[in-house]
C-alpha cells in the first residue's frame, strides 16, 4: 500500500520494459535523452514535492520506533541497481524524469492506517529496431495501457520503438498495519494482494520507511 501508492508504479514500467526487451538501465532527471543500457543505476525522488538528482535516496538503517501519528511525505526515492536489471538489449534507453510525491500517512493507535496523496512522472523509452518489430511496439503500448499508464508509442523501422508516458494519480487507500520489531506489515483494505512489508525506523520526528522487491529500492521519508 505505502511504496505501492507513492511511487513503485515506476518499477511497474521498468518491469514491462524488462519483458518487452530483455532489461535496461534508467537515469533520473533525464526525460528527453536517457540512458544506454548497461549504464548506472536507477534512481529518481523529490524532496518536499521538487525533484531530486539521480541516486540521491538517503542510506538506511532499520530500528524500529512509534509509527502512531500522521505524517507528511516529504522524500520518495526509487533505485534500480545495476545487477537488478540485464542489458539484454544493446541501445535500448529511458529517460525518467524526477518523481514528484506528495502526501499524508496516518498510523492509528488501533492498528489502522489510512494515506492519501498524489504521484507523477514521465518516461521516453527507446528500443532500437533490432531489439523490438513494429508489431512488438504495439503489444508494449498495449502492456502499459492496461497497467492505467497514459502512453503513446511510435515506431520507425530504422530508429525502433519510442514510447512516451505520464503517469499522474492521486490515490487514497486504508488498511491495518502490524508492527514486529523494525518491521511493518500493511494490509490494504481494498486489495485483494498479499501484504506489503517494509522496514522502518523513527527518530524524533523523521520516520524512514524502506521496501525491496525484485531489486527494486524504494525510500520514503515522512516527518510529524
Amino acid at each position: 500500500m505505502l511504496h505501492e501508492q507513492f511511487g513503485i508504479r515506476a518499477a511497474l514500467v521498468l518491469g514491462l520494459l524488462a519483458c518487452a526487451c530483455g532489461g535496461t538501465t534508467v537515469e533520473s532527471g533525464n526525460p528527453a535523452g536517457g540512458n544506454t543500457a548497461g549504464a548506472g543505476n536507477v534512481g529518481t525522488g523529490n524532496t518536499a514535492g521538487a525533484g531530486n538528482a539521480a541516486n540521491s535516496c538517503p542510506a538506511f538503517s532499520a530500528c524500529g520506533g512509534d509509527l502512531v501519528g500522521t505524517w507528511t511525505i516529504q522524500q520518495y526515492c526509487v533505485n534500480v541497481p545495476m545487477d537488478a536489471i540485464s542489458a539484454l538489449c544493446p541501445g535500448a534507453s529511458i529517460g525518467l524524469s524526477t518523481l514528484d510525491v506528495s502526501g499524508t500517512m496516518t498510523f492509528g493507535a488501533d492498528n489502522t492506517v489510512t494515506s492519501a496523496g498524489s504521484v507523477s512522472f514521465a518516461e521516453n523509452v527507446k528500443f532500437p529496431a533490432s531489439c523490438m518489430t513494429s508489431a512488438e511496439c504495439t503489444e508494449y503500448k498495449a502492456q502499459l495501457v492496461a497497467q492505467g499508464e497514459d502512453a503513446q508509442c511510435s515506431y520507425d523501422a530504422a530508429a525502433g520503438c519510442s514510447c512516451a508516458v505520464n503517469l499522474s494519480e492521486n490515490p487514497m487507500a486504508s488498511g491495518t498495519y502490524q508492527v514486529q520489531g523494525s518491521q511493518l506489515t500493511v494490509t490494504d483494505s481494498s486489495s485483494s494482494d498479499a501484504p506489503e512489508v517494509d522496514s522502518f525506523c523513527v527518530s524524533g520526528n523523521t520516520a524512514t520507511l524502506y521496501q525491496e522487491s525484485n531489486g527494486v529500492v524504494g525510500t520514503m521519508v515522512m516527518t510529524r
